[in-house]
């Protein structure tokens, strides 16, 4: 079942390079501006050299100049490249894949280039193989760091290809000529992950070895440590523990946090466990408790954060979330609440009339300039045909109308009332604009997921669109049914794919939500012509 989105952001080339002009100009002054520019180029170097491009070469040397300069060397070579970037041959249109690592998951390239230098003998030289997306800018970092130590060396990328469980790299003849000239080097091979499978990596090291670099000058460097034993490639725990491994270490927390990540969170949120909802705590944003009691919550390393501070700072202004300012490593700094999480039942009237005030006012702070229904309308189809077993009629389709960067969380446990002051939405700046569904969708998406999780009646819904039609003059009525069919169909993806990874424990929060999200699923396939009598769910509950 489908919850993940590809990520891919179109930029004209007119914008990509203004923006990176501007990183540039302020990376003399500003460290978090030259990490941007360092991570922009990377996503472009990948673009350009998944295409052969003739200008991935020049932009292999501005990620390297960008990776000595935040690793503390002269800027001063900047200075040229400000010059150069106008007239950079590149593509009218780029479309760009975010690095989830540094988006979402609280990758540090720092630690790459600590990994790669903090060791009882350093190389005589290496070569680097950074694996496209994210390995282009670690690559780039790893390189500038041993070079800093007196290493001479080189980088390259790659991208093997095929099922995700089983990778292969064919060998490029760059690829063979780079080997050829590095022959006598260690080989540091650095990606995020290892994934599910351990297979991109191991396609990786697996070439190399084939083209004759002998397996004790084959290193892997990877975010985390994997169980061999789970890895799903084929004799995933065999080959992978033919292969030196490096992983990187977790940056410890400041000196008396208290780490709330993996659903943590839960136990200061409830006075019992009974309580706890359900969480995909793989997926969770890395988040601890300082002392002072303000919450530090992964946002996103520059520039990726951008959009969820702008979106934070609106809500906050208004009054719907906590404050919320920028700090370190990609952190969002915002205080902790106090109070109880939202309880749907008994009288709710104030409530309701909270959440219509908040997805109004959403509507219009949290717009978006375009969407793309295509991969919402697929993640529609596929997952109702697996959830259901129904064909998805043709006219059920998606309608775009209002554009906006969803909320995305609109559960009771994302709602906190304050004991002397309004009910507080938190958790709200990004979700819908992660790595998972929506994206960038229609504004009807938060009315539906507010229909479902705060499981209103028809007559509670019908009045809450007709009321938000009279505050933002949009009539979402007209096309709700398809969105709530949609919504339903990604959270029962979401807590299905959730479950596969998760403790035993967690699997019975995630099936009974599952569960939920199916019936309603089904309520809203019924009234658009779904007959249960004429196909069984594919879904176990």
């Amino acid at each position: 079942m489908l919850s993940f989105r590809d990520g891919v952001q179109q930029l004209t080339r007119e914008r990509l390079l203004h923006e990176l002009s501007l990183h540039l100009q302020r990376a003399a002054s500003s460290r978090s501006a030259l990490l941007a520019a360092l991570l922009r180029a990377g996503e472009l170097e990948a673009l350009l050299e998944d295409h052969c491009h003739r200008s991935a070469p020049l932009l292999r040397e501005l990620s390297d100049e960008l990776a000595r300069a935040w690793l503390g060397g002269s800027t001063s070579p900047l200075l040229e490249w400000q010059r150069r970037l106008p007239g950079l041959p590149l593509p009218d249109t780029l479309r760009l894949v975010r690095p989830e690592g540094y988006a979402y998951y609280g990758l540090d390239p720092a630690a790459y280039a600590r990994a790669s230098c903090e060791r009882s003998a350093l190389p005589a030289k290496v070569a680097v193989v950074g694996i496209r997306s994210i390995g282009t800018s670690l690559s780039a970092v790893v390189r500038a760091a041993l070079e800093r130590r007196g290493v001479p060396g080189e980088r390259i990328t790659v991208r093997p290809q095929g099922h995700p469980w089983d990778r292969k790299l064919e060998p490029s003849p760059e690829l063979e000529r780079f080997v050829q000239r590095w022959s006598e080097a260690h080989f540091l091979v650095v990606d995020e992950g290892p994934g599910l499978s351990g297979s991109t990596f191991l396609a990786a090291g697996e070439a190399l070895e084939r083209a004759g670099i002998p397996l004790a000058r084959i290193e892997l460097i990877t975010s985390h440590p994997p169980n061999p034993e789970r890895l799903l490639a084929r004799e995933g725990a065999r080959r992978w523990r033919r292969f030196h491994v490096t992983s990187i270490a977790q940056p410890e927390l400041p000196a008396g946090a208290r780490d709330l990540s993996g659903g943590a969170w839960r136990q200061l949120a409830y006075a019992t466990e009974r309580e706890w909802p359900a969480c995909d705590v793989q997926l969770e944003r890395r988040k601890y408790l300082d002392e002072r009691g303000q919450l530090h919550r992964f946002a996103g390393l520059p520039p990726y954060d951008e959009r969820a501070l702008e979106h934070a700072e609106r809500l906050a202004s208004a009054g719907y979330c906590p404050p919320v300012v920028r700090g370190d490593h990609g952190f969002a700094v915002q205080p902790w609440l106090p109070g109880a999480r939202l309880q749907l039942g008994g009288a709710r009237s104030a409530a309701l009339e909270r959440l219509l005030e908040y997805l109004a006012f959403r509507a219009e702070a949290c717009a978006a300039s375009h969407a793309e229904l295509a991969p919402l309308q697929e993640m529609l189809r596929v997952n109702v045909q697996e959830a259901l077993g129904w064909e998805l009629p043709s006219s059920v389709r998606l309608e775009l109308q209002h554009p906006v960067y969803a909320d995305g969380r609109l559960a009771a446990e994302e709602w906190i009332q304050l004991p002397d002051g309004p009910l507080m939405k938190v958790d709200a700046i990004d979700h819908g604009d992660d790595h998972q569904f929506p994206g960038p969708c229609d504004s009807t998406w938060d009315l539906a997921g507010a229909a479902i999780e705060w499981r209103l009646t028809a007559a509670e819904l019908v009045e809450l669109c007709a009321r938000y039609q009279r505050r933002t003059g949009d009539d979402v009525s007209s096309r709700l049914a398809p969105y709530l069919l949609a919504y339903g169909a990604f959270r029962v993806a979401q807590c299905h794919n959730a479950a596969l990874s998760a403790s035993p424990e967690e699997r019975v929060r995630l099936e009974q939500r599952q569960h939920g999200y199916l019936a309603a699923l089904r309520g809203c396939a019924a009234r658009l012509g779904w007959q249960e009598s004429s196909c069984a769910s594919a879904i176990s509950c």
